[in-house]
């Protein structure tokens, strides 16, 4: 009798064994067949220690973009952030280049490399900045950063101290422009104070006057999905 039910006792633990190794083995075949790669999130996205963007990270725009369309390049800009998921998620801000136009056109790709360095653009975010004129001569805007400087972190600062229902987080100095002050044109993540806030991405400019005082003189909002 101890011998049958020692065989009875061996058999279900085989068959539980067998039924646990099935469950794993499909578990893995899902992963790999039903979700991308690129929103299988390890943890959350994270700064670099600077905004400079890397050659490797140039490269990997070029190829990310070759075939996204024949009249547009894309210039990085600024390394935004970075995620570990299956392979890398990287988020720049790139300028569209186009022949004859007339403003400047920003975008912020999210560049997906998987574990084999292939790259491809699995977000983008648009943003069109009509006032925004890169010009050599005096007056104009001129390219800056990307790393946002103590001047301009303080003069969003001026700005922004009656400023309610948003936290303002610069991750990028677009450009600069000498007046009769200075304007300065950021790139901030935007979370409003609320439940369950969803972050987006903006151009702001700031005007910081002579005396010291600043403004928002306008806000630009990069449109799309952000993941």
């Amino acid at each position: 009798m101890k011998k049958i039910l020692a065989m009875m006792m061996a058999g279900i633990m085989i068959f539980a064994f067998a039924a646990c190794g099935q469950e794993e083995e499909e578990a893995v075949l899902y992963n790999e067949t039903q979700e991308d790669p690129s929103t299988i999130r390890m943890g959350g996205y994270n700064a670099p220690d600077t905004p400079d963007v890397p050659e490797e990270l140039k490269t990997a725009v070029a190829e990310a973009t070759a075939d996204i369309n024949g009249d547009v390049t894309y210039e990085p800009v600024a390394f935004l952030e970075s995620q570990v998921v299956a392979g890398m998620n990287y988020r720049v801000l790139c300028r569209e280049i186009r022949a004859m136009a007339a403003d400047e056109k920003y975008a912020i790709l999210t560049i997906y490399e998987d574990l084999d360095g292939g790259h491809a653009v699995t977000e983008m975010l648009e943003c069109t900045d009509a006032n925004l004129l890169l010009s050599d001569l005096a007056g104009g805007w001129a390219a800056a950063g990307p790393a946002v400087t103590d001047e301009a972190k303080a003069a969003l600062n001026k700005a922004l101290e009656n400023l309610d229902g948003a936290n303002y987080e610069p991750m990028a100095l677009v450009a600069t422009q000498v007046v009769a002050g200075t304007n300065y044109c950021i790139l901030c993540r935007i979370t409003p104070v609320v439940p369950d806030p969803q972050p987006g991405y903006a151009l702001v400019h700031v005007y910081e006057a002579l005396d010291g005082s600043a403004e928002i003189t306008d806000t630009v909002d990069f449109t799309g999905i952000a993941q």
